[in-house]
């Protein structure tokens, strides 16, 4: 994965570390949950603030959590910034790793990487394991400090020794990808199962994932399925898409269309395009819903949008056979020429055709033929005997024999996209 996944670990370890408590090493903030249960918050604020005015650096942090959530007073994102700094200033650990949190988004002030990491870094060695966890990941990603892996999984090292669920996470992905440490794919599979059973959801994932190919552990598709439901449950896009897929394909338990479609829906809706296309797939098939073409160009477009080649070329199909949208072989060219030139065989075949009969098109035999050519390489039959015509008789013979673009939709079932594997944050 990429820069969400990076920023999904802050939602572990940056966002909600005051919510979500620290297990080792935490300290109360009485005030500030006063703050956040009582009916006299106005009296609470003033109190809270005349405690951080006379410097005492537990209210200071407590008042830049106020501001930050909107918990008594307005949110107030240069507010919370400037208390935090002030509790950091004093040595606060939580108001140090929350400032650097504030500065590696930019929040409340200019974003910073570097002084990100200088206040990870006072965290850290204080022994917050949020800290700690956060210095790692800049230390695997080279954020604000220069890329060391080795440096990153000490640092995880050292939150994991007191239970920080998103440094297990980290650090079982380093030894799957081998990066910093010796690959171990069973000390990986620890690793991701520590963090999994307090609840983090990517270790979830990727611990269905290796029960699924059978790494580390025997092949077990219903334990897979387990653990694929309990981050689908907490909305990762990635589970709820591979859930459904498990229910489509019917492992780890008996097929059930409509739980597919259901789950499917889910991770589309989160924008996640190997699942828009699949539904897109289930509306075309009436498989878990009412078959609707005009349904599954929704979707394919959705997907198409994001660059996803065989969603290019369902969507280009739908406008040439008009099913679902009105013809168009204009629009039809413009799909199967953003699929063609992912490499998509069937719509290097499509946009041959339409070159050679001049359908949404100028006519041109030398495109029609470079198209009709590559799809040909790729095993298309149909490109391939369309090829021979044209090089053999010519484009007059192969306007006779093919006086309209034939193009099929998808001659199999529902397609996986590229399988199950392994979430690594990049």
């Amino acid at each position: 994965m990429h820069r969400r996944l990076f920023i999904d670990g802050w939602r572990h370890a940056v966002a909600l570390p005051i919510v979500r408590g620290i297990k080792a090493g935490a300290i109360a903030l009485t005030l500030f949950f006063a703050l956040s249960v009582s009916a006299s918050a106005a009296a609470d604020v003033a109190a809270l603030r005349q405690k951080a005015e006379q410097g005492d650096a537990t209210a200071q942090y407590g008042l830049c959590v106020a501001y930050d959530k909107g918990k008594g007073l307005a949110q107030d994102d240069r507010q919370a910034f400037e208390w935090c700094h002030k509790a950091a200033k004093q040595g606060y650990a939580r108001a140090q790793f929350r400032l650097g949190a504030f500065l590696s988004l930019g929040k409340g002030a200019r974003s910073s990487q570097t002084e990100a990491v200088y206040w990870f870094q006072k965290a850290a060695e204080q022994g917050y394991p949020a800290g700690q966890s956060a210095l790692g990941t800049c230390y695997k990603d080279g954020i604000g400090i220069a890329q060391d892996k080795a440096r990153a999984a000490y640092w995880y090292q050292k939150a994991v020794e007191q239970g920080w669920a998103p440094a297990e996470y980290h650090l079982g992905a380093l030894y799957y990808s081998g990066e910093g440490l010796e690959q171990d794919k069973q000390k990986a599979f620890y690793w991701y199962q520590k963090a999994a059973e307090q609840g983090h959801d990517l270790a979830q994932y990727n611990l269905g994932v290796m029960y699924h190919n059978g790494e580390a552990v025997p092949k077990d598709d219903v334990r897979a399925l387990e653990w694929f439901q309990k981050a689908a449950g907490q909305g990762l896009a990635e589970a709820e898409y591979t859930l459904g897929m498990m229910y489509y394909e019917a492992q780890g338990a008996a097929r059930d269309y409509a739980q597919a479609a259901q789950w499917l829906h889910k991770a589309a809706e989160q924008g996640l395009a190997e699942s828009q296309f699949n539904m897109g797939m289930m509306y075309c098939y009436g498989r878990g819903v009412d078959k609707d073409y005009a349904q599954a160009a929704q979707w394919w477009r959705k997907a198409a949008e994001q660059g996803n080649a065989t969603a290019q070329r369902g969507l280009g199909a739908l406008y040439a056979l008009g099913q679902g949208l009105e013809r168009d072989y204009g629009q039809a060219a413009s799909w199967w020429g953003k699929a063609a030139g992912q490499g998509e065989a069937k719509a290097q075949y499509g946009l041959g055709m339409l070159y050679a009969l001049g359908k949404g098109v100028a006519q041109d035999s030398r495109l029609a033929a470079e198209w009709l050519g590559k799809s040909a390489a790729q095993g298309d039959e149909d490109a391939a005997k369309a090829l021979q015509l044209l090089q053999q008789e010519g484009i007059e013979a192969l306007v006779e024999k093919y006086n309209t673009v034939t193009v099929t939709l998808f001659e199999g079932d529902i397609i996986f996209g590229k399988g199950i594997r392994i979430i690594t944050p990049k």
